[in-house]
């Protein structure tokens, strides 16, 4: 919907970037999940100290993992686009480079989102990790609506 008016090459160009999104965001998500069921069994067993200790670990890896992905991606972009998509015209790898890089700087961001809603939910504070999807998704329509 955002880059639809801009032409075939950028609808092409996200299409080429978001299947290597999406591999990356499910590492968060997977450790998100992890870290999710883990600090719930920590407070259902009343162990808030092992849970406050998950939650960090959590974090820190999300953080680790999401800065080395996009700095994976800003360095090696180039190659990774060459060797998965080849075929595809110049104008197209050009624009997926361009969104490769913002998407790459957005990782920890993301990845921090994931990991705080999951931290949210194993805390039984569910109102306050949808609030935030919500205002996320909202964000995000009104970015690309504009």
């Amino acid at each position: 919907m955002m880059v639809s008016g801009l032409g075939a090459f950028a609808v092409s160009a996200v299409g080429i970037v978001d299947s290597i999104n999406f591999v990356v965001m499910n590492l968060f998500v997977a450790v998100s999940t992890g870290a999710t069921v883990t600090i719930a069994q920590h407070l259902g067993a009343s162990n808030r100290k092992d849970a406050s200790k998950t939650a960090a670990q959590a974090i820190t890896a999300v953080l680790l993992m999401s800065t080395i992905a996009g700095l994976g991606l800003y360095v090696f972009g180039n190659q990774i686009i060459n060797f998965l998509f080849g075929d595809a015209e110049n104008t197209v790898k050009s624009a997926a480079r361009t969104y490769m890089v913002c998407s790459a700087i957005s990782y920890p961001i993301l990845g921090f989102f994931d990991v705080c809603t999951g931290i949210l939910r194993a805390s039984n504070n569910f109102r306050a990790s949808m609030f935030a999807v919500v205002a996320s998704n909202l964000v995000n329509f009104m970015a690309g609506a504009f």
